[in-house]
């Protein structure tokens, strides 16, 4: 990483430390390391994704994968890191209410706005938010209002 933008707890034993690398072209990354000897949890760096939160010993990650594609529609890929074992979950991509958001109307950044209180996943899509359970992110989430 070239410049580190924040550090934060990530679990008991763990921290999450996050940044970016300039250049040609500007890149994030995040590690999740253990805070006694700062090893990293899990095999490799994370690209261009956000640490949404830690439930129990799962570090829930949101990939950006269709971040900025205005003729796509995919605004959440999550998969979790063990916290025990540095293992990673196969990832899901969330696309709630497809019909009412076509893929060639989306904004650039859709899903920059996601974020995880508990064990609920809220997926901003313009002015509606959609609530996941996060332990089980096949069932059909709860459509909100976005204040």
């Amino acid at each position: 990483m070239g410049h580190v933008f924040s550090i934060f707890a990530a679990g008991r034993s763990d921290i999450a430390v996050s940044g970016y690398n300039g250049g040609a072209f500007m890149s994030s990354a995040l590690a999740i390391l253990r805070a006694d000897n700062l090893r990293p949890v899990g095999p490799k760096l994370i690209e261009d994704s956000t640490l949404l939160g830690v439930v129990g010993d799962r570090a829930y990650i949101d990939d950006w994968c269709c971040f900025g594609r205005p003729d796509e529609y995919g605004p959440a890929t999550i998969y979790y890191i063990s916290l025990k074992t540095g293992s990673e979950s196969p990832s899901v991509d969330l696309a709630p209410d497809p019909q009412a958001h076509p893929p060639n109307s989306q904004p650039l950044g859709q899903g920059e706005h996601n974020y995880l209180i508990g064990r609920y996943l809220y997926v901003v899509v313009g002015s509606v938010t959609y609530r996941y359970n996060i332990m089980n992110l096949t069932r059909k989430p709860m459509r909100m209002h976005t204040p």
